[in-house]
């Protein structure tokens, strides 16, 4: 789907969902989602708060969960790398694994847009687009796809399936319109930080998105490796390590290159930075 048309599809499908909230998922605060479940390298499900943007840089969890009550059969595994194109009218429900969106540029530029795991639906947008919308497509635009960042096992639904589905349980429909309002905004979002925020709000807004619950002193799990964190941060893999050492130097946190955890040693100039809050206890 061309960019454009993508955000503009998304954009309808959150307003006519801002009214509602999936449940268990997210708070609602000034109509845009405050709390998101993220996941931790261990596979935790960590809950953090937010406030205003600081969602950039979240991964997504268990926003369509509602979708494995209804899975036929056993999931079909795929393996690491695997990629789904957006033109195939399917969509994919993910019982485990890391999947992630990327822009295909026409010069073969990528860029990561977010990383979805366990309990989320991709490549809805298909079911969606009728014959019109689709010429619209011209050679030359930015392609998406989804990627498996690990051996991913998953559930397929054809677009029969969906409309069959949604006809017999329309919270199901609903709950992907709200699971657009939420990549909507974390579109949204994303394009705000990366056009107008500095490349240390970045990085502190991605890890106030990681926070270990509970950790004294507060510390930050670093998910990624360093060129994907880049990738999603809109940064050099160089300029990202430059401006921890530099944040280290500075002592507003501690970490060592090797390790996935990063210790916040000033909090109250990390949240401010990161235009969040500290999360509730």
């Amino acid at each position: 789907m061309h960019a454009g048309k993508r955000v503009l599809f998304l954009w309808r499908i959150f307003l006519s969902a801002s009214q509602a909230c999936p449940r268990g998922r997210f708070h609602r605060s000034g109509g845009l989602p405050s709390v998101f479940f993220i996941r931790s390298k261990s596979g935790r499900n960590i809950t953090s708060l937010y406030k205003g943007n600081a969602v950039s840089f979240t991964e997504l969890v268990k926003h369509n969960e509602c979708w494995r009550d209804v899975v036929a059969g056993r999931p079909r595994q795929w393996k690491k790398g695997y990629k789904f194109a957006d033109d195939t009218a399917r969509m994919y429900f993910l019982v485990s694994g890391r999947v992630r969106l990327v822009a295909l540029a026409a010069d073969g530029g990528e860029k990561t847009l977010w990383y979805l795991g366990d309990g989320c639906c991709f490549n809805e947008t298909p079911l969606f687009e009728d014959d019109q919308e689709k010429n619209l497509i011209r050679t030359g635009d930015a392609r998406f796809y989804h990627e498996c960042m690990e051996n991913c096992y998953l559930h397929t639904f054809t677009m029969q399936d969906v409309k069959m589905l949604g006809k017999e349980r329309p919270e199901l429909l609903l709950n992907l319109c709200q699971s657009y309002a939420t990549k909507v905004t974390l579109l949204s979002q994303h394009l705000v930080s990366l056009s107008l925020e500095s490349q240390l709000t970045r990085v502190c807004k991605y890890l106030a998105s990681r926070l270990v619950p509970g950790s004294v002193p507060l510390r930050a799990r670093r998910d990624l490796s360093y060129r994907e964190m880049a990738d999603l941060l809109g940064m050099h893999r160089i300029s990202l390590y430059k401006v921890m050492r530099q944040a280290q130097d500075q002592g507003l946190w501690d970490f060592d290159k090797n390790s996935d955890e990063i210790v916040i040693l000033q909090p109250a100039v990390f949240f401010e930075e990161a235009h969040t809050m500290p999360p509730l206890a």
